[in-house]
């Protein structure tokens, strides 16, 4: 049986592979698609460079935006940015990377798909996901839940008309916050966060009736969440009678340098759980096992600030963002070369080799005539210096 040539014996980002200096203003944001094949980067000028890796370098770049970029989210090759400009965008990507396709049509078309508009700046936005794939030339149908400063969150409804123009029709999420004066009321509390599952069927909202200086991390296993959720509603208890808070599987937290903590991600096959340091001087990601607590590792580049992360949906891959770089950290290939020779030995550092006295010296008669006679025939050669050939 062959041996394997390189080496692979972990499973999550160890080091950077490369990393893309660009003036693109000061990126804030990043997000991975559904194929891992792009990566959408929003930056405090308003623009979202799409990044390509496959080619190292940014593709396209949506300009609609007029101020910070806050949040991105993608829905197969559209894709949703959210700016304190107070609007969402909805951007058809591909139009915005394949540019010759779309000036081949008889009425070439915008990469801005869509605009929603509201009454304050967007925190954050999210595209609910969708489980099929559109079918080319589709037009794009889906649900918006965005959150604004000063605001309850709001969920859009875009469908394309009879005439193929985009709709919106957008409600409160929830139903008692419907009238203005409820988000002026000494009880409103911000939301700050929310995020669809994978499959689009739970909505997880946050807000900011949190202690802003907690340093742990908390994890929570889905299925007891809803299953305990299902226990309230059918013993018909209300939502009051619900624990005042509840306990998490895991905990997460830097015991040496008691970090604060600006953003946390899974690894898609929820085996690693990373945690972004918000310490505006450092550049630290921490990746922990799930299921056992322990550091994996502990990801550093020196004098570097970190302004957000984003694991490759399929790849042990890492993205995180410095103020003007692109990092892209993956797992290192340690090269088997006795895979080729089993012989071989493989050296900590540079020796140097020390040549025998004899060991290029030419030895024997026969072999020593050969060389004189083709001494002989180069001497006797002629050479000529005068033409062109």
């Amino acid at each position: 049986m062959n041996l394997a040539i390189s080496d692979t014996r972990t499973d999550y980002p160890e080091a950077v592979a490369y990393a893309v200096d660009r003036d693109i203003g000061t990126a804030g944001v990043c997000r991975f698609d559904l194929s891992g094949n792009f990566a959408a980067i929003g930056s405090s000028d308003g623009s979202t460079a799409i990044f390509d890796l496959h080619t190292k370098d940014v593709c396209a770049e949506l300009l609609g935006h007029v101020a910070a970029v806050t949040s991105l989210s993608w829905s197969h090759l559209h894709l949703l940015s959210a700016s304190r400009d107070w609007t969402c965008i909805l951007w058809d990507v591909a139009r915005a990377i394949f540019p010759h396709a779309a000036r081949a049509t008889m009425h070439p078309a915008s990469p801005k798909a869509a605009v929603i508009r509201f009454a304050s700046p967007v925190l954050t936005a999210v595209l609910r996901p969708r489980k099929s794939i559109p079918a080319s030339g589709e037009s794009f149908s889906g649900t918006v839940v965005a959150v604004c400063t000063l605001q309850h969150p709001w969920v859009v409804d875009i469908t394309p008309d009879s005439r193929g123009i985009l709709v919106q029709r957008r409600e409160p999420l929830f139903p008692a916050d419907a009238s203005p004066e409820s988000n002026a009321t000494a009880d409103f509390v911000q939301t700050t966060a929310i995020a669809f599952d994978i499959d689009g069927n739970l909505l997880f909202v946050g807000n900011a009736k949190v202690n802003a200086a907690e340093k742990i991390l908390r994890c929570y296993n889905l299925e007891r969440l809803v299953s305990l959720g299902s226990d309230l509603q059918s013993s018909g208890a209300s939502s009051d009678d619900a624990p005042a808070a509840i306990e998490p599987d895991s905990k997460f937290f830097d015991s040496v340098d008691q970090n604060r903590w600006s953003r946390c991600v899974f690894s898609p096959n929820s085996k690693y759980f990373v945690g972004a340091s918000a310490v505006k001087t450092l550049h630290k990601i921490y990746i922990w096992e799930l299921y056992t607590g322990a550091l994996a590792k502990l990801l550093e580049l020196p004098r570097d600030c970190l302004m957000d992360i984003a694991w490759h949906p399929k790849l042990p891959v890492l993205m995180s963002l410095s103020a003007n770089a692109v990092n892209i950290w993956t797992v290192k290939i340690r090269e088997n070369w006795s895979a080729f020779a089993p012989d071989f030995k493989e050296l900590d550092e540079n020796a140097e080799y020390e040549e025998l006295e004899d060991e290029f010296d030419i030895s024997g008669d026969t072999h020593h005539k050969k060389i004189s006679s083709k001494q002989i025939q180069n001497e006797d050669e002629f050479v000529d210096v005068v033409g062109l050939d």
